[in-house]
């Protein structure tokens, strides 16, 4: 499995959690940073991003946004969306810096 299916993998995984009531845990967390790390690597400096990666970042950024919105105001687990809200920032962070 390259790259961009393992790191497809572990947002999904991530993402489908977040929607859970339980949320996410370190686990899915951590492969989810450490898979958009090694994709960064990849793609940074080439002139173009697969659309799908490109499509999956924006889906990925607006369904953690929405889940971590719904476990702080309809579940009231202020802690679980901290954690969602927290992997949403420093993965946009690290997807912005694969296009730079």
């Amino acid at each position: 499995m390259d790259i961009d299916e393992k790191w497809e993998e572990a947002i999904v995984s991530l993402t489908l959690a977040a929607r859970t009531n339980a949320g996410v845990s370190q686990d899915r967390i951590d492969q989810a940073l450490q898979c958009t790390i090694e994709l960064c690597h990849k793609y940074k400096g080439k002139r173009g991003i697969p659309m799908k990666i490109v499509n999956t970042l924006i889906d990925m950024q607006s369904s953690l946004i929405t889940c971590g919105d719904r476990h702080l105001n309809e579940l009231n687990n202020k802690d679980q969306a901290r954690k969602i809200y927290g992997v949403a920032t420093n993965l946009s962070s690290i997807a912005r810096e694969m296009t730079t």
